[in-house]
């Protein structure tokens, strides 16, 4: 199986595409705002924030990060020829026994969910075939990641985007379904993508051929990610939760939307690591000095220019949240510095992180991020209910430098790297 390069230009017009894409999936759902939010309460906005957090807690569960295994899978040296599209098979197989086994403890905790956040426990099942969906388009997007098709990739998530937002219009606005219809087109558009594209997609690439060794190898590195993603969850979801049982659904709703405009820093970081992680797959494996001193220049160099793209979120958010919103949302804007520096510093660990991908330690993240997740409860516990909603934010900003800092210690301990940019 031959594997396309991405060197000089193409890693750059890679990131192009990458951004593109993922600033309009983003930006498509935000020109909207201004629009639902003469429609929905910022408690209908609370509520669609806790579905989101129960979709993200579910999902690697249902999938036991198989998009991750088929990443590592794909860059394996002593990959045989045809192992790739049985891999891939026996990672759907596992997809497809995680989501009736994921689907049953949706069902019991339904009702604990609904007491706890007044989310009905029939979203909470709901969530399990959502996750499912993006799941299995996750596959094919990293399958065309690792191929280095950014055409492809931004093809697909724009088009989902603009499909999501226009069916969100219709079932808001037009039919009048409220925050119940914003869920109803999420869930719609991306069970139609999954059939329509990801079935198709993934067509070449899948070999129905079960593999004992091969469904063990998906599991075993999977598995050994969950508490590292739910970790990262924990970190980026728990907030949530303690604002609506402190503040309030209404509440939650406001710090969900400083969360959209802080997240423009995430949206710059995650289109980055796209195209960065598989060129530093393949350039780590070369062994090659000089190639590994370019790694930590351009690691440095991403670090510079996130920072400052944060600092250009913070200047200019405020006034775009009172300038958007009508009046009642405008307290969102007194999220966004925290969030904005938090996700900064959430880009720099991604970056970080992706040397001890690489080697394959991920235990090693599992324990940094779990770690992470305690401190990041205790702080909310302590901050929130002091605070309110500003704690959380300020809770999630110190947890992403903690983790940012641990992940770097482990990386430079795990894979020497010339951090010095010294000749080794």
């Amino acid at each position: 199986m031959s594997r396309p390069t991405t060197e000089g230009g193409g890693l750059a017009r890679s990131t192009t595409l990458y951004g593109a894409s993922n600033v309009l999936q983003r930006v498509i759902p935000i020109l909207i705002l201004p629009v639902l939010a003469r429609f929905l309460t910022p408690a209908d906005f609370g509520l669609m924030a806790i579905f989101a957090s129960v979709v993200s807690i579910v999902t690697p569960f249902v999938g036991l990060n198989a998009p991750f295994s088929i990443r590592r899978r794909y860059f394996e040296a002593n990959e045989e020829k045809d192992d790739f599209p049985a891999y891939v098979a026996n990672c759907l197989g596992i997809l497809l026994l995680g989501t009736f086994l994921t689907s049953l403890v949706a069902l019991a905790l339904g009702p604990s969910v609904q007491a706890l956040t007044g989310l009905p426990r029939a979203w909470t099942l709901a969530a399990v075939p959502l996750g499912a969906a993006q799941v299995l388009l996750t596959i094919l997007l990293t399958i065309w990641q690792v191929r280095h098709q950014a055409g492809r990739y931004a093809g697909l998530q724009v088009s989902r985007a603009a499909g999501n937002t226009g069916l969100t219009l219709w079932f808001v606005v037009g039919l009048g379904l409220g925050w119940e219809g914003a869920l109803t087109a999420t869930l719609t558009t991306t069970g139609l993508f999954a059939v329509a594209a990801g079935v198709p997609g993934l067509r070449r690439w899948v070999n129905f051929r079960y593999d004992a060794a091969l469904a063990r190898h998906a599991a075993r590195y999977g598995s050994g990610l969950i508490p590292h993603t739910l970790g990262m969850l924990a970190i980026m979801s728990t907030d949530r939760f303690f604002v609506s049982h402190y503040a309030g659904n209404s509440e939650t709703g406001l710090y969900w939307l400083g969360y959209q405009f802080g997240f423009a820093v995430a949206i710059v970081a995650d289109s980055f690591n796209r195209a960065f992680s598989p060129w530093l797959f393949e350039s780590l494996s070369k062994n090659d000095p000089a190639l590994d001193r370019r790694a930590v220049r351009m690691t440095y160099g991403y670090f510079v220019s996130i920072g400052l793209f944060a600092a250009l979120v913070i200047a200019v958010a405020p006034f775009i949240v009172t300038s958007v919103l009508p009046r009642e949302y405008a307290g969102a804007g007194d999220f966004v510095w925290w969030i904005t520096v938090g996700f900064a510093l959430n880009g720099m660990y991604r970056v970080v992180a992706g040397y001890v991908f690489y080697v394959g330690r991920t235990s090693v993240l599992s324990a940094i991020t779990g770690f992470s997740a305690v401190a990041n409860f205790g702080l909310n516990y302590w901050l929130v209910p002091r605070f309110g909603a500003i704690g959380a934010a300020q809770a999630t900003a110190a947890v992403f430098l903690l983790s940012f800092v641990l992940t770097w210690l482990a990386a430079a301990r795990l894979h020497r790297m010339p951090w010095t940019l010294k000749h080794r």
